[in-house]
This record gives structure tokens, sequence and C-alpha cells, in this order.
């Protein structure tokens, strides 16, 4: 395991971190282990002699094994600490972006909502009577033959003098003219 920590393929899926301080203190673990690894082999393997001791240095050894495994974690700890952090600040910009982006999208969706309800107005709708053009009519017209017999009654009509009125009072007059009409057709004829 301690190997695995100083390599960046390991099986325990631990932290690699590269600072100098957790690569010494692997180091060092990694020699107090090996030096306890000795120590217990040969204590299991001496024969049982009085008057020596072959396990003298092991509870020191280990001791600091155990200390400076406390130490590792603690860097391991704030080192996740510190990513932790970062990929929370990570994420709360990332969320902002897709609440932007979702907002901005919202906002273009109904841009273009509102703007293809006024294109379909423009091409069935006449720009300066608002009342149906002839697009609209064939449209309606063509959709009444499909299959079915009724009876259709059109009419016309002529702005008597319309060019005189353009010519000597002016387009705006004319307009003006029209736009009467059309509001003396809308307020007697049906919708």
């Amino acid at each position: 395991m301690i190997s695995d920590l100083r390599s960046e393929q390991n099986d325990h899926l631990f932290p690699v971190i590269s600072r100098s301080d957790y690569r010494d203190l692997v180091g060092n673990l990694t020699m107090l282990w090996d030096r306890l690894d000795r120590d217990i082999e040969r204590f299991q393997n001496s024969p049982k002699d009085e008057g020596t001791d072959h396990a003298a240095p092991m509870p020191d050894d280990s001791e600091a094994y155990f200390e400076l495994s406390n130490a590792l974690v603690d860097k391991v700890r704030e080192h996740s600490e510190k990513l932790s952090g970062k990929i929370k600040i990570s994420l709360a910009l990332l969320f902002g972006i897709l609440v932007g982006l979702a907002s901005l999208s919202f906002i273009e969706f109904f841009t273009v909502s509102r703007r293809t309800r006024e294109l379909r107005s423009l091409a069935f709708r006449d720009g300066l009577t608002g009342l149906y053009n002839r697009y609209a009519c064939d449209r309606y017209l063509s959709d009444l033959s499909d299959g079915f017999a009724h009876h259709i009654g059109a009419a016309l009509f002529d702005l008597n003098n319309l060019k005189n009125v353009n010519d000597g009072l002016g387009h705006d007059a004319g307009d003006r003219l029209i736009c009467r009409f059309a509001d003396v057709l809308e307020r007697f004829c049906r919708s």
C-alpha cells in the first residue's frame, strides 16, 4: 500500500500528491516499514534466547511509523479538502453557466416564437389595414374547396378617385382613405 502511495498506478485509488513534503513523508514511511518488517521477521525467526531482546527497537519504530502515518493522513486530508473546495467552486461556476445558457435559450425561444407570430401575421394580413390579404383569401378558399360544397360570395370594391387622392393630396391621404374603408368593412362584416 505504501508503494501505491508513491505510484501513479495504484489499485487502492490513493491520491497521488506531487508535493515534496508528502513525498518525503511517504519515503520516510517506506523506510520505517521496511525496517519494521525486517525486525519482525528477525524476531519471529530468532531462537528464544533469554539474554537478548531482539524486539527492543520495534516499539520505537512502530510508534514513529504510526506518527508518520497520521501525518500522512493529515496531508492527504488537507489535499482532499483543497481539491474539494476547487471542485465546489468549479461546480458552482458550471451551474451558473448552465443557468445562464438556459436563460438565454428561453429568451431566444420566446423571441423567435414572437417573431414567428409577427411574420405569420404579415404573411396573411395587409400591413396597412390589418385585413386579410389575397394570400390569406386564396388559402381560405382552397381550404373550403377541399371536399365540401359551400356557397361562397365574393365582393370586389373599387375606391373611386383613389388615384386622384394620391396625386392631389399625397399618398398619406390615400392610405387614410383605404384605412377608413377597411374600418367600415370590419364594422359591417363578420370576422
